[in-house]
């Protein structure tokens, strides 16, 4: 299907958040708003003729998610990152801040360690800090234009009883690294040894630039399948942040279980 890339859209008068909180944020409204990673093309035509057959039917109550949207998960999953998911695995969660917010909720205490990586997306620490959980820093390390995760500071903090868990972003907001399968599992090995829970944040999955392809965290080794909880959305993909619909994948059962009954 081609799509037309040109096409110019006037989002003013929309309540579009890109441009009408530039006045409150930064006290100017003639910005190019970058701050919100929020496209200004349009969402593609399936979506939008799904859409527009929902609203003639007319009614919008309650729903649950279908097992046509679980399937269309999968195959997208399969298709697109090799990665080969039960269904049972996947879980509708209203977005992925607060996915990870739930996870921080259920499986940590307040006062427990929580590390982040930055520069990285700010909501990590402000939603850890409201949940009165204590932000770790592991930043990460610039080289020649390109940033690297600094392993033998990762395994310092992740040996401290209190760290229990660390929300890793892949691919990397606002640093664009698609992380390698090999600094993958270095970080899954670290966190497994230190039994610490890896929240990975992949609505950027699908993003991928210049020849890369991005690598599901918890696909990449028996280890990094036991200690993940990984958040998606098609929001980025397709431009429909308006719309929630993100998801958790999460193959341990047991991690599973208790997020489903939070």
């Amino acid at each position: 299907m081609h799509y037309n890339f040109d096409e110019i859209v006037d989002r003013s008068r929309t309540d579009a958040v890109k441009l009408d909180k530039l006045k409150a944020l930064f006290g100017r409204d003639d910005l190019i708003p970058l701050w919100v990673a929020d496209m200004d093309f349009k969402s593609p035509p399936a979506i939008i003729q799904a859409l527009q057959e929902r609203v003639l039917h007319g009614v919008f109550g309650y729903t649950l998610p279908s097992e046509e949207y679980t399937r269309s998960i999968v195959g997208w999953l399969n298709r697109r990152h090799d990665w080969q998911v039960d269904p049972l695995h996947i879980n509708f969660v209203p977005g992925v801040v607060k996915g990870f917010a739930f996870a921080i909720d259920e499986f940590t205490n307040e006062g427990d360690k929580i590390i982040i990586q930055p520069p990285v997306y700010h909501p990590f620490r402000m939603v850890t800090r409201s949940l009165k959980r204590e932000v770790v820093n592991n930043p990460l390390i610039l080289e020649e234009g390109r940033y690297r995760m600094d392993f033998d500071g990762l395994r310092e903090l992740a040996s401290d009883e209190k760290c229990k868990m660390l929300i890793l972003c892949s691919p990397h907001n606002p640093g664009g690294r698609v992380w390698t399968a090999d600094e993958l599992k270095e970080l899954a090995d670290i966190c497994y040894q230190n039994n610490v829970l890896v929240i990975s944040d992949e609505i950027h999955s699908d993003m991928a630039l210049s020849g890369q392809r991005h690598i599901p965290f918890a696909k990449v080794s028996a280890e990094s399948e036991a200690i993940s909880l990984t958040l998606m959305a098609p929001s980025k993909t397709f431009n429909i942040a308006g719309i929630v619909s993100s998801f958790a994948v999460i193959p341990n059962k047991e991690i599973r279980e208790r997020y489903l009954a939070y």
